[in-house]
């Protein structure tokens, strides 16, 4: 089965493991041309200040994605510092079919497909934490779990992995957005890291 998530080489050493799962993502093509090509991968792989590549308008979405999970509110295109964040971060979005263009939603019946290879990613990760991007998002999760506490004064959602663990699914405002906070939602990201640190089984 094709990867369509991204993971960062020292993302399994974390303590507490973080994994961020957006919306949807957009097919150029490429896919279609290539069975092993993951554009997840490689849109996050872009990020490396090692590599040299020119500024897009979609990068600013992937920084602050960076910000959120790094609790650093300065890093900025090419900072060395992305470096580390891009090394733990787990990265997957919730609907596994393809938009064909730009900002289009996925349907119901996209999500809902989708579910098999969530649990999937979701397991793998053995996240302790998943900050899901968006109110689409984090109202087309699956249904399973049970409610969590309200942090930051934000309903939270428990799920039970496999493996046993509890992995508290965290909803923020989706980057992409013009509501979007840094200083906000970095400050909701800590207290959620806080309560799964002081609560962990």
């Amino acid at each position: 089965m094709r990867k369509l998530y991204y993971e960062g080489k020292k993302y399994h050493n974390n303590d507490p493991k973080i994994a961020i799962c957006g919306n949807s993502w957009y097919d150029d093509g490429k896919i279609e041309r290539d069975n092993n090509y993951n554009p997840i991968k490689v849109c996050w792989e872009s990020l490396d200040p090692k590599i040299y590549v020119e500024y897009e308008p979609w990068m600013r979405t992937y920084i602050r994605i960076l910000k959120l999970y790094s609790g650093d509110p300065t890093l900025h295109f090419r900072d060395p510092k992305i470096i580390g964040s891009l090394e733990s971060i787990f990265f997957y979005n919730l609907s596994c079919k393809p938009m064909s263009k730009p900002r289009e939603k996925p349907t119901s019946k996209d999500y809902k497909d989708s579910y098999p290879v969530f649990w999937n990613y979701l397991n793998y990760s053995e996240a302790d934490l998943l900050i899901v991007l968006g109110k689409d998002t984090y109202r087309n999760l699956p249904q399973a779990g049970y409610q969590g506490p309200d942090i930051f004064d934000r309903e939270t959602w428990i799920y039970t992995l496999k493996s046993g663990k509890e992995c508290l699914v965290f909803p923020v405002v989706h980057p992409a957005a013009y509501s979007f906070s840094i200083n906000e939602e970095i400050c909701a990201v800590q207290e959620a890291i806080k309560y799964v640190n002081n609560n962990r089984k």
